[in-house]
């Protein structure tokens, strides 16, 4: 029999000891259901024949816990967004867009894709750039503020559409490091216009934009 010190360890690949790599679900003594991992590797001889094996078992029950509850709260966030009345940006400090969420297309037209696409500025309606430049530039320049602004956006068909626009600064948090954009349809204003309760020259000057964009206090936390 060779000394242990003289066997040389050749790890081979380690696996889970479950068909299709999954973990085993135990009972212990107690009754009580674990989630068991394993690994094995295998002993060789200097020559090369097998001599034994190693086996390492592991309680990740609570580690498979946790990550059952983060993929439930990843999918019910993911169905609130989804079927949600509003559009969900998210947009770095570059003012790329990084996500958007399905629903844009019942907003304005675009898939997800074309709209991540488009230079948001852009598409705002030309009395409504300067404004909404100034925007950018506050809740860029504030961590933490929530601002809103109505302004038109240009549907994929060509029109044009009041948009309620809801911003949120987390560039700082290092969980998110984005800005946070709700699209929500501005119907009421659309209206207003529509019914001349608001001449169109109102609507296309800086007055307007001054009564409609509001700037909330930084959020506490």
């Amino acid at each position: 029999m060779l000394a242990a010190s003289r066997i040389p360890l050749q790890p081979t690949r380690c696996f889970r000891r479950a068909s299709g790599g999954a973990p085993l679900s135990q009972h212990t003594r107690a009754g009580r259901e674990v989630v068991i991992e394993g690994s094995t590797r295998t002993l060789f001889d200097p020559q090369g024949t097998p001599l034994g094996y190693i086996g390492i078992n592991r309680d990740v029950t609570e580690r498979m816990r946790v990550e059952a509850e983060l993929r439930a709260r990843e999918e019910r966030f993911q169905a609130m967004i989804e079927t949600s009345a509003d559009a969900m940006l998210l947009v770095d400090a570059a003012q790329q867009i990084t996500y958007v969420s399905p629903n844009i297309r019942r907003l304005l037209g675009y898939d997800a894709d074309q709209f991540r696409a488009l230079d948001l500025l852009a598409q705002a309606h030309p009395h409504d750039q300067a404004a909404l430049q100034a925007f950018r530039e506050q809740m860029l320049a504030t961590p933490d503020i929530v601002g809103q602004m109505t302004l038109r956006i240009r549907h994929q068909d060509g029109s044009w559409r009041w948009i309620e626009r809801s911003v949120s600064n987390q560039l700082h948090n290092p969980a998110i490091q984005r800005l946070i954009v709700s699209l929500r349809d501005g119907l009421y204003i659309s209206r207003l216009v529509s019914h001349e309760l608001i001449p169109q020259a109102l609507a296309d000057s800086d007055v307007l934009h001054g009564t409609i964009i509001r700037m909330g206090p930084p959020i506490c936390t």
